[in-house]
């Protein structure tokens, strides 16, 4: 089996400008810091970000013109607000946001992972958020509930903060697992 053990810059040169990057933890926790700068090095462009709560990572990563879209249950700062850039981005119409739910974004994942076109569930039926994300609903052919299909979500990369992997590509987390 090959090392999968490459330096962030060459793992970096894989990424293409306009694909969709999945960014792991959550707000200001496990964030890919280093992978985030070398990003910003290599001046990739028209990224489509992909991350349950975005933080620093996506602030950095908008200053630098280096996002057009971003699917994320939250991005800000925690206690101190929003991230600034994030909110002057799509206040200025210059990114694309989707907000979604992390259930909505897990259960995109969980249909790419099983290979399904979408996972059914009874979640957002109502909300203002199954609205903007134009899901389909659909009557289930068992009990004729109404029910949302989220569907499948395909990142081209993803990039997770671990604290120790092998050159199999086996990592372990540490902590919390967001």
């Amino acid at each position: 089996m090959q090392n999968k053990v490459v330096k962030i810059n060459e793992a970096c040169q894989t990424i293409q400008n306009g694909e969709t990057v999945a960014i792991g933890g959550l707000t200001i926790h496990r964030k890919p810091m280093s992978f985030i700068h070398e990003l910003i090095r290599s001046g990739k462009k028209e990224l489509h970000l992909l991350t349950l709560g975005g933080s620093i990572d996506v602030d950095l990563l908008i200053a630098a013109g280096s996002i057009d879209r971003i699917d994320a249950a939250y991005v800000g700062l925690e206690i101190l607000g929003f991230a600034p850039n994030f909110r002057k981005a799509v206040e200025g119409r210059v990114i694309e946001f989707n907000e979604h739910t992390e259930y909505s974004i897990m259960a995109g994942l969980e249909a790419n992972l099983i290979e399904a076109e979408f996972i059914p569930s009874k979640l957002l039926i109502g909300t203002d958020i199954l609205k903007s994300l134009n899901y389909k609903t659909f009557r289930s052919p068992i009990t004729d509930d109404l029910l949302v299909a989220y569907p499948r979500i395909c990142p081209d990369v993803a990039i997770i903060h671990v604290q120790r992997c092998d050159e199999y590509g086996n990592c372990q987390i540490n902590g919390i697992n967001a």
